[in-house]
């Protein structure tokens, strides 16, 4: 009987609307997992009752407004900037409570904080909060021998129209095993909550629940993807592709070897090799990525001798006709000819020795292009860019407006700044 009246009760909760502000557990094998909880949407007010201050304005010839926030001292670094059609999207840890023990400060009640700005003058257009953190691919593992043979995925997406993000949330640890039990145990399925949100209003358009590994996530305008198995191979595992428009509609699922790590407008990105393997003089493993349909998985387009996979939409491959230049040859490899696809748009822009990066922009995102990596690793200014998704193949050398995100850490609290400025190209060298 008690077992009947909580069925009923686990299927009463679930008829409950997701904006509710109710946490719950649910139990999956001895596990208990939270459910997770998304606030209200507020504005300003609420933002600034959450530590995110009115924005400054211009104070320099180079930065036009300036906006802080509250970060955490105990380790929650979690923070991401993320582009979309609207205005930047702040993605920070709620800031710590005043008293170290406060119930606010238990993990089970950490916040992220998910703030909406408005480009042109820095003002919050949108607020929320959700809870468990969204994850990160630096979160602690007791089973850290997994990051040596598995990329964690990014916990966030963005389609590319900049219309929808998607953000997984931190896998909950069990409340009935011990701290320090490992977490990636086979007896106990892992469990991902993944929230889509509109990023013009900041309402909900999907939840998905998915169990397994998790390998890998992304947008396309219409459709999330999201690739599990039961190992930490793609070979044992499948691609289930979750329509936007129909948010009670099951996801049709497709096999594939290779490894999800990104999508287009319309196509799922596929590689087969994992996320973060990159070629260059010390160690080259070549990759081939193809661009599927996210229905079926049909390849429509492969792009091979792939160089470098950019998470934002890119690949740089060597050139046809470009022999493959010997191992630490440094010199070789500066002079070989490679390109640099951006996948959103088909344009192909020749590059040598490719130092590439990406910006945030009040508009979308820019690829950023350093003559020497010692150039874009010391933080020096890059010498030209061009803007992402577009056909241009001549990268640009005038100013570029940036929206940046930096963490300022202090002896007793940590602040968050996130400001719009006016980035100028450097000469390089």
């Amino acid at each position: 009987m008690m077992a009947l009246i909580s069925v009923v009760a686990l299927a009463l909760i679930s008829l409950i609307p997701w904006l509710s502000t109710t946490q719950s557990s649910e139990s999956s094998g001895g596990w208990i997992y939270e459910s997770a909880e998304v606030g209200d949407l507020g504005g300003q007010s609420e933002a600034e009752a959450a530590e995110v201050s009115t924005p400054s304005t211009r104070s320099s010839r180079s930065r036009e407004w300036a906006v802080t926030a509250g970060a955490r001292r105990d380790g929650y670094k979690q923070m991401d900037l993320v582009p979309t059609a609207h205005g930047p999207l702040a993605i920070l840890a709620e800031p710590q409570a005043e008293e170290p023990d406060s119930s606010r400060d238990t993990d089970r009640t950490i916040h992220t904080i998910l703030a909406s700005l408005d480009s042109k003058t820095g003002t919050v257009r949108w607020f929320r909060t959700v809870s468990p953190l969204v994850d990160t691919r630096y979160a602690y593992d007791s089973e850290s021998w997994v990051y040596s043979t598995w990329h964690k995925p990014d916990a966030t997406s963005v389609s590319a129209d900049g219309e929808y993000v998607a953000l997984r949330l931190e896998m909950q640890p069990s409340q009935t095993d011990p701290p320090d039990s490992p977490r990636w145990n086979a007896d106990h399925p892992q469990k991902h909550t993944i929230l889509i949100l509109s990023t013009k209003t900041g309402e909900v358009v999907r939840t998905v629940e998915v169990s397994g590994v998790l390998l890998g996530q992304a947008l396309t305008n219409n459709d999330l993807l999201v690739q599990t198995s039961s190992t930490f191979r793609p070979e044992a595992g499948e691609i289930t592709t979750y329509p936007l428009s129909s948010p009670k509609a099951s996801g049709s699922s497709w096999r594939s070897t290779n490894w999800l790590v990104g999508a287009t407008a319309r196509g799922a990105l596929l590689s087969t090799t994992p996320p973060g393997i990159s070629c260059g003089p010390n160690k080259c493993i070549l990759t081939t990525v193809t661009l599927n349909d996210p229905s079926t998985g049909t390849v429509q387009q492969t792009y091979d001798r792939v160089t470098r996979f950019l998470p934002a939409g890119g690949l740089v491959r060597l050139a046809d006709g470009q022999a493959l230049p010997a191992a630490r040859d440094d010199a070789a490899w500066n002079a070989a000819r490679q390109e640099l696809i951006d996948l959103h748009s088909g344009t192909t822009i020749n590059v040598s020795n490719p130092q590439i990066d990406t910006a945030v922009t009040p508009t979308g995102q820019a690829w950023l292009f350093y003559e020497t990596e010692d150039q874009r690793e010391k933080k020096q200014p890059p010498t030209s860019w061009l803007p992402m998704n577009d056909t241009s193949t001549t990268p640009r050398t005038e100013d570029l407006e940036v929206v940046t995100l930096t963490r300022e850490e202090g002896f007793k609290d940590s602040t968050v700044h996130i400001e719009r400025t006016t980035l100028t190209m450097g000469s390089g060298g």
